[in-house]
This record gives structure tokens, sequence and C-alpha cells, in this order.
């Protein structure tokens, strides 16, 4: 059984870990969109997959952390 400051901690870098995922996903996003009109396929594409990756990863981790609690 863990103490209840190492569970405070393990609380602490999981939300931090699941808020710096949202962020690079919004960034990601971002970074896509401002490519469109100049034509460059490739690099919207690129960002749009890193956005999406992001944001899946940071659902799983999500759930995976509800159910830990739970």
């Amino acid at each position: 059984m863990m103490s209840p400051h190492f569970q405070k901690l393990l609380i602490t870098l999981f939300l931090m870990l699941i808020i710096s995922l949202v962020v690079l996903a919004l960034y990601c996003r971002n970074k896509s969109q401002s490519y469109i009109g100049t034509g460059r396929v490739a690099e919207i594409e690129a960002w749009s997959i890193k956005a999406a990756f992001s944001w899946i990863l940071s659902g799983g981790l999500s759930i995976g952390f509800i159910l830990m609690i739970l």
C-alpha cells in the first residue's frame, strides 16, 4: 500500500501529463490550421495527425486514471 503523500504525488504527475498532452494537441491543431491556404498539404497532415494522436492518448490516459481511482 502506498503512502498518502506518494499517492498525491502520482495523481499530480498524472494530471500534469494529461494537461500537457491536451496543450500539445491544441498547439498541433493550431499549427495545422495555420498552414491552410499555403498549399503545404504534407505539413497540414503531419500536424493534424500529431493533434489527433495527442487527443487519443490524453483520452486514454484520462480513462485509465478514472479507472485507477475507482
